[in-house]
């Protein structure tokens, strides 16, 4: 039986048409040649972006910084085009986290002409001074696109920064009388004394506590009007038998505004025939004070005490809600 093959000729044809048709599509023609955007497939990848302006903002590695304290910050500017392209705009923002942001420094590099390719370099260096809370910087470089040279080809021309936690600053003084009287308008609150154990008539008539400045009139020792939180004394005891008095001072003040006791100290004291000691102590925002104090007859005690307190900076310690004076 005779038999005949008709297919293997297609099929031979077929096989060189598909050939010629690849090596075709491998050659590029004059007009695929003079394209700016066309990439022969055997030198490279399929064009994905292009950095025309590469900008970097580099930031301290620390993140914790206390308010008024300046953080330094940089912002480098590259043309990695391989034309000179200029010049760029750049601006860096900054804002509290979940919050909007405002510009803080923003320029053009360079002022006039254009940034040469590959090896020019801007560096602009700049102090923030950093304010209360978490904060996050960003810089933008060329925000339109002005400068690119392959449309709807772009790199990303934005970079943000790692959060910046701004916190109080602490500073510490010493608690003033007198700025506590003008607070309250109370004299008696703050200072106030009683005698311990005995009713009146007292035995000792000079028994003061008050501020350094008037402990000063009272005394005769000018030296103590230079500071402190309160002065006591107790003199001119005639006896024949010991009296002794509780001394109070700032009872029922509270320190505000975050504002808390940090310290108590005597920078002067003078004892004869007598003694004292504190019996409360001030602490947390509560200012009041106790010395008990005591003497013979022919006694003289004085003291000068300092109360140390912490709090913020921008806070005032006598008045809530009142930005720190002077």
């Amino acid at each position: 039986m005779k038999k005949t093959f008709v297919l293997f000729p297609v099929v031979f044809i077929s096989f060189f048409v598909a050939v010629g048709t690849f090596a075709a599509d491998r050659i590029p023609s004059p007009a695929m040649e003079r394209r700016k955007d066309f990439v022969p497939v055997k030198e490279a990848t399929p064009l994905t972006s292009v950095d025309v302006i590469k900008c970097e903002l580099i930031v301290p590695s620390q993140s914790n910084y206390v308010e008024g304290a300046g953080i330094p910050l940089t912002v480098v500017i590259t043309n990695a085009s391989g034309i000179a392209l200029g010049p760029v705009p750049w601006n860096v923002t900054e804002g509290l986290v979940g919050g909007s942001s405002t510009s803080v420094r923003a320029g053009v590099f360079p002022a006039s002409g254009a940034v040469a390719p590959g090896t020019a370099v801007a560096r602009i260096a700049f102090t923030w001074p950093a304010t209360l809370g978490d904060h996050r910087f960003s810089l933008t470089c060329d925000a339109l696109n002005t400068l690119e040279t392959i449309p709807k080809f772009r790199g990303n021309n934005s970079q943000g920064s790692p959060i910046f936690h701004v916190k109080v600053k602490m500073v510490t003084e010493g608690l003033d009388f007198i700025k506590v009287r003008n607070a309250i308008g109370n004299h008696t609150a703050i200072a106030r004394e009683r005698v311990a154990g005995i009713e009146p008539p007292r035995l000792c008539r000079n028994v003061d506590i008050v501020a350094p400045s008037e402990q000063s009139a009272l005394s005769g020792q000018p030296g103590w009007n230079g500071g402190g939180a309160v002065a006591f004394r107790l003199g001119d005891c005639r006896g024949p038998a010991r009296e002794a008095y509780d001394l109070d001072a700032f009872l029922g003040f509270k320190l505000k505004n975050g504002w808390k006791v940090k310290g108590i100290g005597t920078t002067d004291a003078t004892r004869d025939h007598g003694n004292w000691n504190i019996t409360t102590m001030p602490a947390g925002d509560n200012a009041h004070i106790r010395i008990h104090i005591w003497g013979d007859k022919n006694a003289w005690v004085m003291g000068l005490l300092n109360i140390g307190i912490e709090g913020p900076s921008s806070m005032d310690p006598y008045i809530e809600g009142s930005p720190h004076q002077p």
